[in-house]
């Protein structure tokens, strides 16, 4: 089902109790401001979820819980403002992307993350650009996370961190980042373009790194060294 450039307001009530076997349920611009657990009773079929362009602020504690199967969330450009650590829970391990892109997020604690990126078949794909995130925490016994895309692109940051976690690809170009600790992380190719970095120490396994327009004065990676593609154009040094 698609619906687009319309006013519903709600999701309708028990549309997956009367269609069991939908698979794919698209509700982008059509004005919803709120999203409930019980919206998503006998969702067990849907794989693939679209609220984009709509006007949802909060996210209740394990919302898609009964949506097992689902591998594609897009909640992008929302009002948006938090996740918590109990958002996610119970959203099943088909879960392989989700974009919460355009929101007014501000802050990001990796707990948060646990339930769609804990060790499972597939690596995530999360975006989380244009958001106003301007930190980023570690929490306590937040291990082994995995990530194929972690996308931060054109937020508030001045620091970045990351816990015991595994990155394919990181993006936080266009922020305004001045220090970035990698020391328990493990990341293999990084975009961080348009922030104000001046020195920059990465592990071995890195193995792209694309730094332009930054103000880097030093620049250390570990021996013996993975990487085979830098671009760091437009530095002061």
């Amino acid at each position: 089902i698609y619906l687009a450039n319309s006013t519903i307001l709600k999701i309708p009530t028990l549309i997956f109790t009367r269609l069991p076997n939908l698979s794919t349920f698209s509700a982008s611009d059509v004005q919803l401001m709120q999203i409930h657990r019980d919206d998503f009773t006998n969702a067990h079929n849907l794989t693939t979820l679209v609220l984009s362009k709509n006007m949802i602020k909060d996210l209740q504690d394990n919302i898609f819980s009964q949506i097992k199967k689902l591998k594609t969330l897009d909640l992008s450009h929302n009002l948006i403002v938090s996740i918590s650590e109990k958002t996610f829970v119970g959203c099943g391990d088909d879960l392989r992307q989700v974009d919460l892109s355009y929101n007014k997020i501000y802050v990001l604690d990796y707990s948060a993350l646990v339930p769609l990126a804990h060790e499972k078949n597939f690596p995530l794909e999360l975006k989380l650009d244009f958001n106003e995130i301007k930190e980023v925490r570690e929490s306590h016994n937040v291990h082994h996370l995995h990530f194929e895309i972690l996308s931060m692109k054109n937020n508030q940051l001045s620091s970045f961190t990351c816990p015991d976690v595994k990155i394919e690809t990181l993006h936080l170009d266009n922020n305004q980042l001045e220090t970035i600790s990698m020391d328990n992380c493990s990341v293999d190719y990084m975009v961080i373009t348009s922030n104000n970095l001046k020195w920059l120490h990465f592990h071995s396994d890195l193995k792209g790194l694309i730094a332009s327009k930054n103000n880097i004065k030093s620049f250390i990676v570990n021996e013996p060294s993975s990487l085979y593609h830098m671009e760091m154009t437009e530095n002061e040094d």
